[in-house]
């Protein structure tokens, strides 16, 4: 046993969505270069990243609940992940550090930590981008085709939950 992490997404689309819609429906189908939907975090698995969850997105309850991310919070942790690009220790003991806990594991400031920093940074940043240029992308076309087309996206649902 041991800690799982789940960061989930999802998006409503109509059931007659515009052609852009349909293109991004495909693709998820299709699965074509879009972080996987379900498990962005399940590679990472990092008491660190969970603790920083339960600390800014579950008011500081650790239940194994599903609770609701928005963008802003997964940007906010993206920024301090990559203020510890650099790995100094002493910063990361301010703003991550190690933590103990129901099956967490190491609690040094080692190479796993920092691994863990790197790939945790790297993935969010992909969720980030795809979400991002999807909002764009729904953006700009909504400005252009307001009265053809009334929204039909009601935009991204992020999700983290964990359980050990």
């Amino acid at each position: 046993m041991g800690l799982d992490m789940y960061l989930e997404g999802s998006k409503f689309i109509g059931h007659n969505p515009p052609s852009e819609e349909r293109e991004l429906v495909e693709a998820v189908r299709e699965g074509l270069n879009l972080p996987e939907c379900e498990s962005a975090l399940k590679s990472v698995e990092t008491s660190i990243i969970h603790k920083w969850f339960v600390d800014n997105c579950q008011g500081g309850e650790d239940d194994c609940g599903r609770y609701e991310v928005k963008l802003a919070d997964l940007e906010k942790l993206h920024g301090v992940l990559g203020q510890l690009m650099g790995h100094d220790e002493k910063l990361a003991a301010e703003l991550l550090p190690p933590c103990a806990g129901f099956f967490f594991g190491n609690t040094e400031l080692d190479e796993y930590y920092w691994d863990d920093i790197d790939r945790t940074h790297a993935v969010l940043g992909e969720w980030i981008d795809f979400i991002n240029k999807d909002e764009e992308r729904r953006t700009n076309h909504r400005q252009q085709s307001l009265e053809r087309f009334p929204p039909m996206s009601w935009g991204w649902e992020l999700f983290y939950r964990a359980s050990w």
